[in-house]
């Protein structure tokens, strides 16, 4: 009898632990999903021609973009 709650305990712990780390890598995995974002109505402004001014890419991989809006509100 104590074999058997001994095993059920642990069946249980480990499915507990199981269901965390599914759930710890779907939380990881969809902060990684590129989302496309339609532009709003947006007019090229005269005299901006450059692009990006400065990336700054982390260790981790993340990249920091500052930039120049093109675009301006109608």
């Amino acid at each position: 009898m104590g074999k058997l709650v001994v095993l059920t305990l642990l069946g249980a712990s480990l499915a507990l632990i199981g269901e965390r780390l599914l759930t710890f890598r779907e939380r990881v995995t969809a902060s990684r999903e590129i989302q496309s974002i339609e532009p709003q109505n947006c007019h090229l402004i005269e005299g901006l021609e450059n692009g990006s001014e400065d990336i700054d890419i982390l260790p981790s991989g993340l990249a920091f973009i500052s930039t120049v809006s093109m675009c301006q509100p109608l």
